[in-house]
């Protein structure tokens, strides 16, 4: 993998533009792709995928390996869990624990050194 890229089952469609490289996104009932946010179970319960540019068009990860050297990467350790954030279209290895928050797994950290994580959404979540 480049500084900045995938390996996987990489999509082209829906709509959607603004993304941020790196960053974890939905796929929603009107086709448009949106940041997803553990704060609600409507953005946390679709498809979801790590955008590999600023629009669909540029590719959006939807399971395999990704690398990608910005802020959404940081803070992972080799073999840690990988959750849906409450800050829109990021994730986190820890898991969120207030009320009414969305806990989904997103993935594994495979190379910390080399922030490449291994996406692989899980299609089970639970609401605290």
């Amino acid at each position: 993998l480049t500084s900045v890229g995938a390996y996987g089952d990489i999509v082209t469609f829906g709509s959607g533009s603004g993304f941020t490289t790196g960053g974890l996104y939905y796929y929603g009932t009107s086709g448009t792709w949106a940041a997803a946010d553990a704060d609600s179970e409507s953005t946390s319960k679709y498809l979801l995928a790590i955008a590999l540019g600023s629009t669909p068009a540029s590719g959006m990860l939807l399971r395999g390996y990704a690398k990608y050297t910005g802020t959404s990467y940081t803070s992972m350790t080799n073999g840690g869990v990988q959750f849906m954030s409450a800050t829109a279209g990021s994730f986190t290895e820890t898991a969120p624990s207030n009320t009414g928050k969305i806990v989904r797994i997103i993935g594994y950290c495979i190379d910390a050194t080399n922030d490449i994580l291994y996406f692989n959404p899980s299609n089970d979540w639970i609401q605290l």
